[in-house]
């Protein structure tokens, strides 16, 4: 399932709080910025140091809290937080909080699968555009009913199905790695057929799939819902359906009830319909059967790659274990997987991407602005 993640610009939740705190609504405006450009290990130093002086008021300490439990993938903690930023969202947010809403009917929807709590939240949201706090125009209010109303419609659907479900057996929890154009590959069986699988952490998918592979294991397509996210795939826009797959198995984990993507490549689904895009995704499409993305390796946990003897494992041992001692050196947003390296001591976020054929790609403005040093 995707990651629905909207970037966030708020200039101080829209609400100045008094004149008199400056110094600390700049602050405030800080960590608020640095969190929505996904800036974590910075939005996590500079809390940290203003804590030291009490700087934060208890809303913006939760505030934080949510915002880095849904980079660590720490998804219960980050519906307690926002259920709890919720309860003042009128006073720090305005009109915006219904945003939040969102944020949490998806929480709840895609990664907790808790359609009890998805369904009461769609009602706060009903409820909420209708008394109209804010005086928003009609229209408005007339196009976010309906959001609700189809939202609503996903959770019937997707209810339907029964929940993820995770086992390990005691058998080999290794799988051996190919090689094939700097992509790694592994073999998954997927409903009793085994699929050479791409290994990409740039997708953000449990599992992507084009529509005729889907077909031939068996993926039950959601067709009623149709408003899903377009897929970045080899550098053009094609359109994905949810779908379900009853059963994958690798090495020695086997996981139920996954939700996939299923992508086609036709002309009439690309929203960019160039020539040189088209022939991209055809060639992707009929070299890659499936593509493991992200999400799935957190349902796994642990993950091991071994490129000296070109095995992939899935170690269930405490040697591999992170305490709570450990900082985490790993965060995830807007659909990416993101780690801190540093090049002759310049510290910078890097985008981890096994689906990409490059020792590391510099952004142009990084380069210039350090250029020197590089």
């Amino acid at each position: 399932m995707p990651h629905i993640v909207r970037r966030i610009s708020i200039p101080l939740f829209l609400v100045l709080l008094s004149a008199n705190l400056f110094a600390q609504e700049n602050n405030e405006q800080k960590l608020i910025d640095l969190l929505t450009s996904g800036r974590f290990f910075e939005a996590k130093e500079f809390y940290e140091q203003a804590e030291k002086e009490s700087i934060f008021d208890p809303f913006f300490q939760r505030y934080y809290k949510f915002e880095t439990s849904k980079m660590l993938n720490r998804t219960d903690s980050a519906t307690v937080y926002l259920e709890q930023l919720l309860e003042d969202g009128d006073k720090y947010w305005g009109w915006y909080k219904f945003h939040f809403y969102e944020q949490l009917f998806e929480l709840y929807t895609y990664q907790l699968q808790d359609y009890k709590k998805a369904l009461f939240t769609c009602d706060r949201m009903q409820q909420y555009l209708k008394e109209n706090p804010f005086g928003v125009d009609e229209e408005n209010i007339k196009n976010g009913l309906q959001s609700v109303k189809n939202r609503k419609r996903q959770i019937r659907e997707i209810e339907k199905y029964p929940a993820i479900k995770i086992d390990r057996n005691n058998s080999d929890n290794t799988t051996k790695i190919k090689e094939r154009d700097n992509y790694l590959f592994f073999d998954i069986t997927y409903n009793q057929k085994t699929l050479e699988t791409l290994f990409d952490t740039g997708v953000s998918f449990y599992f992507l799939v084009n529509e005729k592979i889907a077909d031939s294991i068996g993926v039950k397509r959601m067709k009623s819902l149709k408003d899903i996210s377009p897929v970045v795939l080899n550098g053009g826009l094609v359109q994905a359906e949810i779908g379900i797959i009853d059963s994958i198995e690798i090495a020695n984990f086997k996981l139920y009830n996954i939700l996939v993507g299923v992508y086609n490549y036709h002309p009439d689904s690309l929203l960019y319909n160039h020539p040189d895009g088209k022939k991209a995704i055809e060639s992707f499409s009929e070299s890659m059967d499936v593509v493991m993305g992200y999400p799935a390796m957190f349902l796994m946990e642990k993950i091991t790659v071994d490129f000296e003897n070109s095995t992939l494992s899935l170690p269930d041992n405490p040697f591999v274990q992170q305490t709570h001692s450990d900082v985490p050196n790993m965060f995830v947003y807007a659909n990416g997987l993101y780690t801190r390296l540093s090049i002759n001591d310049i510290p910078f976020t890097a985008h981890v991407d096994f689906g990409s054929t490059s020792y590391l790609q510099l952004h142009s403005s990084f380069y210039e602005r350090n250029r020197d040093k590089i």
